[in-house]
């Protein structure tokens, strides 16, 4: 039987406003579901599908409109926002990364729920929302912050990790440790003290705020609220990152938590101090999980979160370096020689050369010389492993005082030298 011409005209008008009540672009109250399942860490927006409108940041939230998905792991496109809903206590990784397992933390109170961001035509504004990041009353050092990567696919260059610093001046980078997938061309830090920093892919921060001690004395341009330790409201300049109108952005946001402006550790060994989180792998020689010093990363339902997280590794030194030549760890990252605690340092290369390994104050002084001019040779087509240790003392046997100080270790093989530093606490 044929279609009527009436028919046809009723049917394709039909399937016209079924598209249209299932993706409208710039209409201030529709509500477009893009995805139901993130197959990857990061969540990517674009921003052709919506025109955006003006934050104000502050601690009033009411001018986010939009309503977010009722799916856990889902995103939507409403009221010119872009809204990502991450499931609970969702990331457990491969078993050997969880949320921190220590005493002083509540279940879940780091775990991010919602992710937001628009734009005008000067600023792009994000908002993320942590399920209950308050201090415990009895420890109230413990102050949440967050980690984030962005990607411009139109961009060249990038990096394959967010940008780490140096591990002792906040200002060269947060030490987040995490590898990526994507290719990083802006990594942020934030904390709900207020503070935020941001960097390039060359490693250069490009943006700060609230810069209580005004430490670089020329930045303060990105603004940045936070509210009951678990809301923040930022606005980033153009001038830093380029109009985004019509561009595709990935976003990798991570919970976490500060420690002295830096990111802090995540690891495997359930000490009580204060600077641990536990959580990590034991074992970093035999590191087939992830050990990203982030409690959660929006994205992905949890059995494919477990499998994906499993692409980040740590890093044991500074990015810059080459990851098959020389690598360094140290553990623990705190120890109290007094009781006679000692730290472990590894190290890996991959060809012959010489290690001379170091202890420095934050001044850059030698105070303790454990090898000078060790040669190593890898074993066939294996990395070599070399354990040595440190009791806290200096070159004269004396006991340090209780402070950071930094292990430096060179490798050099006759053509160039890597060196990597990590900084230990004694305690």
């Amino acid at each position: 039987m044929k279609m009527s011409e009436k028919m046809k005209n009723s049917f394709l008008i039909l399937m016209v406003l079924f598209l249209i009540s299932g993706y409208v672009i710039g209409d201030l109250s529709a509500q477009v579901i893009i995805n139901t399942l993130v197959e990857h860490s990061y969540v990517e927006v674009d921003f052709s599908l919506f025109s955006g409108h003006t934050i104000l940041v502050d601690t009033n939230y009411s001018d986010w409109k939009g309503v977010q998905p009722s799916g856990d792991n889902s995103a939507v496109y409403s009221s010119n926002e872009y809204i990502y809903k991450d499931a609970y206590y969702d990331d457990t990784g491969d078993g050997d990364y969880a949320y921190p397992t220590g005493g002083h933390f509540k279940r879940g109170m780091a775990d991010i729920v919602q992710f937001r961001v628009t734009y005008d035509t000067t600023n792009l504004y994000f908002y993320v929302n942590l399920l209950d990041a308050s201090p415990d009353p009895a420890d109230g050092w413990w102050v949440n912050g967050f980690v984030m990567g962005i990607h411009d696919s139109t961009a060249e260059g990038g990096n394959n990790f967010l940008i780490q610093g140096n591990g002792v001046d906040p200002d060269s980078g947060p030490a987040a440790e995490i590898n990526t997938k994507e290719k990083i061309h802006y990594t942020l830090f934030a904390s709900s003290t207020y503070k935020i920093r941001m960097w390039n892919a060359s490693g250069v921060k490009i943006g700060d705020g609230n810069d209580g001690d005004n430490s670089d004395g020329t930045l303060n341009n990105i603004r940045i609220k936070a509210k009951e330790w678990n809301k923040y409201e930022v606005g980033i300049p153009f001038s830093l990152i380029g109009p985004v109108a019509g561009k595709k952005l990935k976003f990798l946001v991570g919970s976490c938590f500060e420690e002295g402006n830096m990111v802090r550790e995540v690891q495997g060994y359930p000490l009580s101090t204060e600077w641990y989180i536990t959580g990590g792998d034991k074992q970093w020689w035999v590191n087939t999980g992830p050990d990203p010093d982030v409690m959660d990363l929006i994205g992905a339902a949890k059995d494919l979160q477990q499998k994906d997280l499993g692409n980040y590794r740590e890093i044991f030194f500074n990015a810059e370096f080459d990851f098959e030549v020389f690598n360094m760890d140290i553990r623990p990252y705190i120890f109290s020689p007094g009781k006679s605690e000692t730290v472990t340092i590894y190290f890996t290369f991959a060809k012959a050369g010489k290690v001379t390994l170091r202890v420095r104050d934050l001044n850059g002084r030698s105070i303790r010389t454990i090898e000078d001019g060790l040669d190593v040779a890898p074993e066939a087509e294996n990395n070599l492993y070399i354990e040595k240790t440190w009791d806290g003392r200096d070159n004269d046997n004396t006991l340090l005082d209780r402070g950071a100080y930094i292990i430096e270790a060179v490798f050099a093989d006759g053509k160039e030298e890597k060196i990597s530093r990590k900084v230990v606490r004694v305690w």
